[in-house]
């Protein structure tokens, strides 16, 4: 029964999430309701339906009685009616004004309410119509909601992360979900948004070395890159696959040891990974070899730190002018320094 969920509503933590990314869901039974069914397999863009036209329509001036939404309603009567001066009112103030928090007595209406499905799509449980002004307006980005349910796969998933979290002091990096983005986590997502601005080939093909979970293989994705992203771990490679099918534009798989590949590509993107190479001699010829088989025209590349357990085996400006060398490279630049972490865009 889903109202044992609205009770709690009221506990649940606020979110933050973009209007755009809220899905309408067909048929939804609001008081019985199946945590593994295959509800969050049907659904449509807000914008395609009829309330969203509607409101659409009424921003433009066209009368309640000329659209949709009042020609399916019309015949719940006075009750019903009484809420146009209301929508009205609420359309002019959120397109003038953004959306502002308007709790009343009813805990589902203090927020709106969403529900989540298995691969992190959010659907609209409560609120569409605050949706659409929201939609409909230019001063809202974000939007604050509460998760009423999530499908059983999708909080299983939240919770391995969770727990993984707990163990290591925190993910490697912040999954790029609104659901997710609070676990303790030690990288942002900066690296990837810092390679996004300074690639010389936008919308081009990239390959992310061990990429572990695949949040900066996602965060190129959504930029427009065609990413493929390549990790040996089973356990790293079943969460970086949850999350190359998180919303928006997926990106590429292979599990394995990117240096049993070759590649053309544009751009080649190392956080973190080459200076594991180096402590063992086989490993560093190995290395080498990869870095000499294989064609970019750009290199993303996060070094190591002067002063830590690699620095005895090859100085950080050591490895990366092995790699220029190795990958025909003569220019560099340095992005940023994370504490003693260096991304380099060489070229």
């Amino acid at each position: 029964m889903i109202n044992r969920y609205l009770k709690k509503l009221e506990h649940h933590p606020v979110i933050y999430i973009k209007p755009t990314d809220l899905i309408n869901k067909h048929s939804l039974n609001k008081h019985e309701f199946d945590l593994n069914g295959d509800w969050d397999k049907l659904g449509s863009h807000i914008t395609t339906g009829f309330i969203f036209r509607s409101f659409a329509q009424r921003l433009k001036g066209i009368p309640w009685e000329d659209t949709l939404l009042y020609k399916r309603k019309r015949r719940l009567g006075q009750r019903w009616l009484k809420k146009l001066p209301i929508w009205d009112s609420m359309l002019d103030d959120i397109v003038s004004n953004g959306y502002t928090q308007q709790p009343n007595t009813d805990p589902i209406d203090e927020y709106i309410s969403i529900l989540i499905g298995r691969d992190g799509h959010m659907f609209i449980y409560n609120g569409i119509h605050r949706l659409c002004c929201c939609l409909l307006s230019k001063k809202v980005d974000h939007i604050p909601v509460k998760v009423i349910l999530r499908h059983t796969e999708w909080a299983k998933f939240k919770q391995s992360c969770k727990a993984y979290a707990d163990r290591r002091n925190g993910l490697y990096a912040q999954i790029p979900h609104p659901d997710l983005e609070h676990i303790m986590y030690n990288w942002t997502n900066e690296r990837a948004e810092l390679i996004a601005k300074n690639s010389n080939y936008p919308n081009g093909t990239v390959v992310d070395l061990g990429s572990h979970w695949g949040t900066s293989s996602y965060i190129l994705a959504q930029h427009g890159f065609k990413v493929t992203a390549i990790e040996r771990s089973k356990n790293h490679f079943n969460k970086l696959t949850k999350i190359s099918n998180l919303p928006g534009k997926s990106f590429n798989r292979m599990k394995g040891d990117f240096t049993l590949y070759d590649f053309d590509i544009d751009t080649l993107v190392a956080l973190n990974i080459f200076h594991h190479f180096i402590i063992d001699k086989q490993k560093r010829k190995v290395l080498r070899n990869f870095l000499l088989a294989n064609t970019c025209k750009e290199i993303f590349y996060q070094s190591h730190k002067e002063d830590d357990k690699w620095s005895p085996y090859m100085k950080p400006v050591e490895m990366r002018e092995m790699i220029m060398e190795c990958t025909n490279k003569t220019t560099y630049k340095e992005l940023a320094n994370f504490n003693g972490r260096r991304l380099y865009h060489l070229t």
